[in-house]
């Protein structure tokens, strides 16, 4: 929607740039942002439909335990897509590599941090030791966690694993 939106505004201005000017310009650019950010928003709800539709292919149940969280200022949309790409690896590595019946994704705000956690129920790894040549999905969670100030972790045992994104608040 927003895309065609973005679209249909463009060709709207390449028609009558002659007639509008550079204050045309101006007026659009909060429509257009608003067209962006409800692309991004339903491309964020296709993603995780996909994920939870791809658990369930796979015969794995999902259960949310999310909290109410503050907003996070500096969370752009830019950001956003961080997140979405880092939480889409780790729902990649359960599907792939867990063996897990479970998954439970929830939310805690800790004051100086908001965390997003994924535990799955599967076997577990050893982080040292797990990381295939030509693989690079947890080595881009750590870059992408990066550059938006925010961190990953890992706590891994045979009885499952706890992937933890620590964003700032």
């Amino acid at each position: 929607i927003g895309l065609l939106a973005l679209a249909g505004f463009t060709g709207l201005y390449q028609a009558n740039r002659s007639s509008f000017g550079p204050a045309f310009i101006l007026y659009l650019l909060p429509v257009l942002a608003a067209a962006v950010l409800v692309t991004l928003l339903a491309y964020r709800i296709y993603a995780l439909q996909t994920a939870n539709y791809s658990l369930e292919r796979e015969g794995i149940r999902l259960r949310w335990d999310v909290r109410d969280v503050p907003a996070l200022a500096w969370l752009t949309p830019r950001h956003s897509l961080h997140v979405l790409r880092i939480l889409q690896e780790a729902f990649s590595n359960v599907i792939k590599h867990a063996g897990a019946e479970a998954v439970v994704v929830g939310t805690i705000d800790h004051g100086h941090s908001v965390e997003v956690h994924i535990t799955d129920d599967g076997h577990g790894f050893d982080l040292a030791t797990s990381r295939p040549a030509g693989k690079r999905g947890i080595q881009n969670q750590h870059r992408r966690a990066a550059a938006i100030g925010a961190t990953v972790e890992w706590d891994s045992s045979p009885k499952g694993t706890r992937f933890i994104l620590r964003l700032p608040s």
